[in-house]
């Protein structure tokens, strides 16, 4: 009976290292370091300015309502940039109702990096059919 107490003082002594880790067969894997985020592209009104003037939608749209002319006209057109990126509640000033509706069509279809807010803008377009 004399190993007893020595032999309790063993399995404690294997329980704790095996608790530190001693026992494991397999290494720990390494922690996981976080990634570093893609930097998203931003939204800013160069990039909104751009993408409308260079839109050839709405140009279309002008040469389908003036037909057979020719011409130039001034469009504000705005919109608001949703929080995926989509042009939404669009509307086009300054010119004929049917045209309006012809360039908001239009803008419903962009798309631009997603804010991490819905941001609205205002841009003035100018229209041209030689």
């Amino acid at each position: 009976m004399g190993e007893g107490p020595r032999v309790r003082r063993a399995l404690l002594f294997v329980a704790g290292a095996c608790a530190l880790g001693a026992c494991s067969h397999h290494a720990a894997p390494p922690p996981k370091r976080a990634e570093p985020q893609a930097a998203r592209p931003l939204l800013t009104p160069d990039l909104v300015i751009a993408k409308a003037r260079g839109a050839t939608g709405i140009q279309r749209c002008y040469t389908r309502y003036l037909k057979h002319g020719s011409g130039h006209g001034r469009v504000l057109v705005s919109f608001t940039v949703d929080a995926n990126g989509r042009a939404m509640d669009g509307a086009a000033a300054g010119v004929p109702a049917k045209l309006g509706d012809c360039i908001v069509a239009e803008v419903a279809r962009w798309q631009f990096p997603a804010p991490r807010e819905p941001q609205s803008f205002a841009v003035p377009l100018d229209l041209r059919m030689n």
